[in-house]
């Protein structure tokens, strides 16, 4: 019993002993904040990747939307007898199967991370001689990424909520969005994509990218958002 007593009484003294000398302890959290962090160009490559980060996700390119949600028309075949999994492609999901909730959930993440980004970069005093680029290639590629995946929601849900502001607090005004009619959300991101042409720096060398396209319905090289836009227009109204 006594030897016991005088384990526990050395652990409880080696304890007491250890606790001041944890550095954890004697440090702040490193928190990024919101105003002043992208205060130099490997910081604005940093925040940009973050944007760019849902595409690499097994719900956008890696699975989920690429191979399931984009697959689930008449245009696609499957061969497969087994309809016990819950997945889009087989026409046998609900608002709860994981391609259809980790997708849009991963899409709206990307809007979010747009959004910040583009707000904290806009206000950011940055010196521009220290950029190897104008700094609104920066918000021009967070702009066209924030349009894109309203674009892909706008193609798989129809009417969805359009966020260009950051949602900052908790209020429900904020958080739950109506919908945006779907024709709506395709003209905007046509425009939002079509505006952020000239500050991408980057020319179009290739001549094929310059023809026109001749097929029904496309009257030149024109984004293919407008002809989605175009064709949803006649589908109400037909």
């Amino acid at each position: 019993m006594k030897i016991k007593s005088i384990l526990k009484l050395g652990t409880l003294a080696l304890l007491s002993a250890a606790l001041p000398a944890c550095s954890f302890l004697d440090t702040d959290p490193q928190i990024i904040p919101d105003d002043g962090y992208y205060n130099s160009e490997q910081k604005l490559i940093y925040g940009l990747a973050g944007v760019y980060g849902v595409l690499n996700s097994e719900a956008i390119y890696g699975n989920y939307y690429s191979l399931q949600i984009a697959n689930a028309d008449d245009l696609c075949y499957f061969n497969n007898y087994n309809n016990s999994e819950s997945r889009p492609d087989r026409y046998n999901h609900s608002a709860g199967t994981a391609a259809i909730y980790d997708t849009w959930s991963k899409l709206y993440e990307g809007i979010k991370n747009a959004n910040r980004y583009i707000e904290a970069v806009e206000k950011t005093e940055i010196d521009p001689g220290k950029l190897s680029v104008n700094i609104g290639l920066y918000i021009a590629e967070a702009r066209f990424l924030r349009a894109y995946y309203h674009f892909l929601l706008a193609q798989a849900w129809g009417d969805v909520p359009l966020r260009v502001k950051a949602t900052t607090s908790p209020n429900p005004n904020d958080v739950q969005m109506a919908a945006t009619p779907q024709e709506q959300v395709l003209k905007w991101c046509a425009d939002e994509i079509e505006a952020t042409i000239p500050d991408l720096y980057e020319p179009i060398d290739n001549p094929l990218a310059r023809q026109p396209d001749r097929r029904p319905g496309h009257s030149g090289p024109r984004l293919s958002l407008h002809g989605r836009r175009e064709r949803q227009a006649d589908r109400r109204t037909g």
